[in-house]
């Protein structure tokens, strides 16, 4: 059995919204702890307990939120990439919070797989589970903390812009996103990812389903696999998308890029586009290169000053 977080995503309706995945699910317990008191900002880490309601199953997911000390009552949503928080996200928080800025980091939730024809509807309810939870984590840190929950921005690179992508058309709160090397069509990025991770995981699961060719394996998934960071011109302010593409990506290859690129292009609004000649970790890490042009879009498009 595979240990994963989930890259790719999901399957509640034909057209999921922030409500109906939330319906899904119940929260029952949520706990915050101060872990660091710096001069600009206060860091906490939560629990926070939902239940499925299908399954009744309870669910754990940590988060870790920062609180700044010099606020303007905004809050940006940060979504790790796929091997966790590392020095990119602990860097950004850093930042955006010392800028006045809440940022809530929310973990991803390791689950395991067995490889079946069961496999396709356990990898749908973990991106389901992840989306769910950091829409109650919203809700749950208001104690904690105060913003406007109708001025929020979304940042991530990698799985995280992937999950921010599908977030921003998900919950029309977000009025900004700032991603890095995310891609959508998820079918196709699965399958031509070579990030070690999701190749040991694809070739498992193929071999579970008696699948050979991998263009077979990309029209299964398209069966199977419906929401998409596509989702992400469902959002009415398209102006708020800013994204950073790396032009010799293999991991979140570049097509797949430049097709979330183009779908946001043909629904009308050109995205602030930085096109970079780097491979992933390069671009991922251009989030932080690129962060004086973060705060001031955020800071204009979430409608406030310092």
């Amino acid at each position: 059995m595979l240990i994963v977080t989930s890259f790719i995503s999901v399957g509640v309706a034909a057209k999921p919204s922030a409500s109906t995945i939330m319906s899904l699910y119940e929260s029952t317990q949520n706990t915050l702890a101060t872990l660091d008191d710096k001069s600009a900002y206060r860091i906490f880490e939560g629990s926070l307990v939902l239940s499925e309601l299908a399954s009744q199953e309870s669910l754990r997911f940590k988060y870790r939120l920062y609180q700044s000390k010099t606020p303007i009552n905004r809050l940006i949503v940060l979504t790790p990439n796929i091997e966790g928080v590392t020095i990119l996200e602990r860097r950004l928080a850093h930042r955006l919070a010392k800028e006045g800025f809440h940022v809530l980091v929310p973990f991803a939730r390791a689950e395991q797989f067995p490889f079946d024809e069961e496999t396709s509807a356990k990898i749908e309810r973990t991106f389901e589970r992840a989306m769910a939870a950091s829409l109650y984590m919203i809700e749950e840190i208001k104690s904690a903390v105060a913003f406007d929950s109708e001025q929020m921005g979304l940042a991530g690179a990698s799985q995280g812009g992937i999950r921010s992508a599908t977030l921003y058309g998900l919950d029309h709160r977000f009025k900004a996103i700032f991603i890095a090397v995310a891609g959508a069509d998820l079918p196709s990025l699965y399958v031509e990812t070579e990030i070690d991770q999701l190749v040991e995981f694809r070739e498992a699961h193929m071999e579970g389903m008696d699948i050979v060719n991998l263009n077979e394996y990309e029209d299964y998934l398209r069966k199977t696999l419906r929401l998409d960071p596509f989702l992400i011109i469902e959002n009415p302010r398209l102006d708020g998308i800013a994204m950073i593409i790396a032009q010799e990506d293999d991991i979140v290859p570049t097509s797949n890029q430049w097709k979330l690129w183009s779908a946001i292009k043909n629904a009308g609004v050109h995205p602030k586009t930085f096109i970079k000649d780097v491979t992933h970790v390069t671009g991922a890490l251009m989030l932080i290169r690129y962060e004086g042009v973060m705060i001031p879009w955020f800071l204009e498009k979430l409608n406030t000053r310092p």
